[in-house]
């Protein structure tokens, strides 16, 4: 990956877990947007398995301290969306060039 796109993205998911802990709370909508899902997942699509699960257990540990009730359940579940979305961006999309053109 490029270093500006790397910057980029690091700078995109940032502004989304600023937005997550700050704009969300303020929202209070009954469904609200999760942007550290979005986050997590875009930054999956652009890093290998591993980080993509090591990112999301960061995230998954970082939410979960703000709710003691279940600590680990979300940095668990955030792990394998991680690992799980980069794997599968790896299995579909490596070898198809017209996929990969698009």
């Amino acid at each position: 990956m490029k270093c500006s796109a790397t910057v980029t993205t690091v700078v995109l998911c940032a502004i989304l877990i600023l937005l997550h802990y700050t704009l969300r709370p303020l929202l209070a909508w009954r469904a609200s947007a999760d942007f550290l899902i979005i986050a997590l997942l875009l930054a999956s699509v652009r890093v290998r398995p591993g980080y993509a699960a090591l990112f999301g257990f960061m995230l998954g540990l970082a939410s979960d301290s703000v709710a003691l009730s279940s600590f680990g359940a979300g940095a668990l579940a955030r792990t394998l969306i991680g690992f799980g979305w980069s794997r599968l961006k790896a299995v579909f999309f490596a070898d198809h060039v017209l996929l990969n053109g698009f």
